[in-house]
């Protein structure tokens, strides 16, 4: 009985290790451009009219966050889960930028000058929030077929 408790705890560990990797590795978003909320935007180019806006997002604590602008990368830290970056080159024009960390990438074109007049501001009820409910709710799931799954071996030998 010790032996199959022992086997479906390892195997528990293994399978929450493996998954909780998967998960956690999408904490990674951008918050901010400039006084721009992007949060939960998936907007493939984005217009502001000063020049080197701060980028703030959020990432694992630790976690390396490269900043990609026309091909110049730079990289900063989270600390606390947070990051924070100001560009040096995102003067006046398009510039392509790619922001990245633990395998997630945001890639947007971001124009810098007057804003056009048909594009409008984003508003939040019209952009879905982001999150890892749906990752957290797999990996719940996840553990309770896998207790589910070490009675299932362990009861068998009580009934002996």
């Amino acid at each position: 009985m010790f032996k199959k408790c022992l086997l479906a705890s390892l195997f528990s560990l293994f399978l929450f290790l493996v998954v909780s990797q998967q998960v956690f590795a999408s904490g990674f978003q951008l918050k901010t451009i400039g006084s721009i909320n992007v949060t939960g935007s998936t907007w493939t180019e984005w217009w502001y009219s000063a020049a080197n806006p701060t980028f703030t997002g959020t990432a694992l604590e630790g976690a390396t966050v490269t900043i990609d602008i026309d091909g110049t990368s730079q990289t900063t830290t989270a600390t606390s889960g947070n990051w924070t970056f100001t560009p040096s080159t995102a003067t006046a024009g398009s510039h392509s930028v790619t922001i990245s960390s633990g395998g997630s990438s945001v890639t947007f074109t971001l124009n810098i000058g007057d804003v056009p007049t048909n594009v409008g501001s984003p508003t939040q009820s019209g952009m879905p929030v982001a999150g890892i409910v749906d990752q957290s709710l797999l990996l719940l799931l996840l553990g309770g077929a896998v207790f589910i799954l070490g009675i299932g071996l362990i009861a068998p030998e009580k009934n002996n």
